[in-house]
């Protein structure tokens, strides 16, 4: 069946509703002035004066033509309008220089009825072709009682003059959403009084949401022209939309404008605005939840709020799904306090898709705020105050996906153990941390000499404490408790001591006569017991994979670079402490600490799998960190460093204790989770990774399909399982290393049931 076009059957209703007989001539249909009657797409002869009504059964776009084989029958110069009750659009045609066919009027008109008049006589082709993406706007929708209906991702053009009240007005348009997800108003505008103007005349639009009560609150205000010099720009806002009206509000003076509201569904967890302040914060369901939110500018701010019920282990997390743009995320973690908000941490995310984090610290119950932010600014465009989103709109559809990430419900107890050796004929003693876990922020140092009281000696970042014992002949004893601080870097909790560990040291004039009257040793080291941990757990984290590990074993003797010292000479100096962290897959950073302020340079030695000590660099001693790449993989590094100073000769300290990095071929077991959905009305379930450590990529195999199914992390951040029943799943992470895959283990198997 033929579809129905602009006019009624290709011919026009008339005011008379009466229809006369057409005389050819010449293979050309006339319209004499009585009949009123006009050929759609085909070629006319119209009289001058002559006014043709005819009704549009919808919207489409309408152009007049002069062919340029016909153009000598018309005459030299006509003006053709064509309007009904609230929009007139004019057109004009002149015949000299005629080289093609000649478009006198294209524009796009909403259904209606019209009337043509043509000022001259003209022959020309009618032409219309329909289109149900692209509508124009009718009637007089100058408020919001009588804004025009904008169906989702159709283009609706329209033009703020109206010749009915020879005025510029603003246009507005509702637009109903039926269910959750992704709204974007896009405008574009010509500006016809751009060179009478001041570049800085902007026009736009604003968009409204329609509250419950009937209020409108304004959800954006967006500038239409972004330069200055362009004709046509267009400037985008989106946001997550729940069912419900919005309205959209055109300035006037925009004159031909184009509006569009693209939807796409969804049912992720998203930012709701206005969410600009931390009282209007989007909610967060719980902790371990994922939302995803948009920055429109570079004045954007994001807040989220979470609720903790009991105190945990916890770190705020963000993500940055897109690569190609050169864009910088800051998040910050507050705790809200007697009214008021108290930093906590903040973490910078860059434009590569890994999960930064702030550093993890104990939160005590209460309300927690979230807010993101642009860490760099988007290069403005010359004469304007507005920043370019335009690029950004089109990469993605989500910045940023955030979340409060918790685990445990205590902070864990310290425990250490020590070590001791000889540096420069007296005993030096080495706490060590064991499980690196209760780290916190840092350990505070307690020691406590003879019968004396229990005194915070130094605060350190590092799992190891050294300290040479000067007096002889004295119980020394030690214990340890973490740290943690908020963003100002002020300790606000902390946790309980660890266990003691106690070392005597013994008085070499004293060991030999120190003896009773009945020949007993009045001096047999009393104090041995305390020394039960003396060698336990000296290298415990040895076996652990994928952690910085400490070597309290001196170095072998293969190490030529190493200068040789007879026990009578004299260290020049303290040796420095020596820890290493991992950075990025293949990076680590090495930090420098307890160097000795007579020193003047660092050497830093490096030991790669069974190689030989060579010296990696020679640094400031005030320099604090050295970032190092790791090029074999399956490979244990080690570090090591000592001190210079330069006097009347050179002098050295000794060599630190050895810290040890093993690069394995194994990524950190992932995290993910199952949830049920629904997707264009099919049965489905969505596996999403959590925490995937230096991964690129993400195997997902199911009981539901064979093989695995690979999912890109630059790209995305779940995929889609369809079908009823028992879901099982499982998922292991990857990365390419020398044109191979290195994995992950596989996670175990977590079932849902949809």
């Amino acid at each position: 069946m033929r579809k129905s076009n602009l006019l009624k059957k290709r011919t026009v209703s008339v005011g008379l509703a009466m229809m006369l007989a057409l005389t050819p001539v010449s293979g050309v249909v006339s319209a004499h002035a009585e009949s009123k009657v006009v050929a759609v797409n085909e070629l006319n002869t119209i009289a001058a004066g002559e006014t043709i009504t005819y009704t549009a059964t919808q919207s489409g776009k309408l152009e007049i033509i002069v062919p340029v084989a016909n153009y000598q029958e018309n005459d030299s110069s006509w003006n053709v309008t064509v309007a009904n009750e609230y929009n007139s659009y004019t057109g004009t045609y002149n015949s000299y220089d005629q080289m093609a066919d000649a478009v006198v009027l294209s524009q796009v008109v909403p259904a209606g009825e019209y009337t043509m008049t043509f000022t001259g006589n003209a022959v020309c082709k009618i032409q219309f072709t329909a289109d149900g993406t692209v509508q124009a706007g009718s009637g007089e929708n100058y408020s919001f009682d009588t804004a025009t209906v904008l169906p989702v991702n159709v283009d609706m053009s329209g033009n703020t003059y109206s010749n009915v009240k020879n005025e510029y007005n603003a246009h507005y348009y509702k637009v109903e959403i039926t269910q959750p997800g992704l709204l974007q108003i896009k405008g574009s505008s010509s500006r016809w009084e751009e060179k009478y103007h001041a570049p800085y005349d902007y026009r736009g639009y604003k968009v409204y949401r329609q509250e419950t009560n009937g209020n409108m609150t304004l959800l954006d205000d967006k500038k239409i022209h972004t330069t200055y010099g362009s004709i046509y720009s267009n400037n985008t806002t989106r946001f997550y939309a729940l069912p419900g009206t919005y309205y959209i509000e055109l300035e006037e003076y925009n004159k031909d404008y184009t509006i569009r509201a693209e939807f796409t569904p969804s049912m992720a967890n998203r930012e709701l605005e206005l969410n600009d302040t931390y009282v209007t914060a989007t909610s967060i369901g719980g902790a371990n939840q994922s939302y995803v939110g948009n920055l429109e500018s570079e004045s954007d701010i994001d807040w989220y709020k979470v609720t903790l019920s009991s105190p945990v282990m916890g770190q705020a997390q963000i993500q940055t799904p897109r690569q190609d743009l050169d864009k910088v995320y800051e998040m910050s973690l507050y705790r809200l306090e007697n009214g008021s908000l108290k930093s906590i941490g903040t973490a910078t995310s860059t434009k590569n898709n890994v999960v930064h984090s702030m550093s993890k610290k104990y939160l005590t119950a209460g309300d927690y705020y979230i807010k993101v932010k642009s860490g760099g600014a988007l290069p403005k465009e010359r004469y304007s105050d507005s920043y370019q989103v335009d690029s950004k709109v089109a990469l993605s559809e989500e910045d940023y996906q955030v979340q409060l990430v918790t685990e445990g419900t205590s902070i864990a107890t310290p425990q250490i153990s020590y070590t001791v050796e000889k540096k420069n004929k007296k005993d030096q003693i080495t706490v060590s941390l064991n499980n690196t876990n209760a780290l916190g922020d840092g350990l505070e140092v307690y020691e406590k000499v003879g019968n004396g009281t229990w005194t915070l000696v130094k605060t350190i970042n590092t799992t190891t404490y050294s300290k040479t014992l000067d007096k002889v002949g004295q119980l020394y004893q030690y214990r340890v408790r973490a740290v943690y601080n908020d963003g100002d870097g002020n300790a606000y909790a902390y946790s309980d001591y660890s266990n003691e560990v106690a070392y005597y040291t013994i008085d070499p004039n004293k060991v030999e006569n120190n003896t009773t009257n009945n020949g007993q040793n009045s001096n047999t080291n009393n104090n041995v017991n305390n020394n039960t941990n003396n060698n336990t757990n000296n290298n415990t984290n040895n076996n652990t994979t994928n952690k910085p590990q400490v070597d309290q074993e001196k170095p072998d003797g293969e190490n030529l670079e190493e200068e040789s010292y007879d026990e009578e000479e004299e260290i020049v100096a303290e040796m420095p402490t020596v820890s290493v962290k991992r950075k990025d897959f293949n990076r680590l950073t090495i930090s420098f600490s307890d160097v000795d302020e007579v020193a003047d340079r660092i050497q830093l030695y490096e030991k790669i799998g069974a190689g030989k000590w060579k010296l990696k660099k020679t640094l400031p001693a005030s320099k604090e960190t050295y970032s190092v790449v790791m090029k074999k993989i399956k490979t244990t590094y080690a570090y090591k460093a000592r001190i210079i100073v330069d006097n009347d000769e050179i002098g050295y300290s000794d060599f630190s204790d050895v810290v040890k990095f093993n690069f394995t071929d194994k990524l950190p077991t992932p995290t993910f989770k199952l949830s049920k959905t629904t997707k264009d009305g099919d049965a489905a379930i969505i596996v999403k990774p959590i925490k995937t450590p230096y991964a690129t990529g993400v195997e997902v195999a199911s009981n539901q399909f064979e093989g695995v199914h690979n999912l890109n992390l630059n790209k995305y951040d779940f995929v889609y399982i369809f079908g009823t029943g028992t879901h099982k799943a499982k998922i292991r992470s990857y990365r390419w290393v020398n044109h191979k895959k290195i994995y992950s283990p596989w996670t175990s198997v977590k079932t849902i049931y949809r």
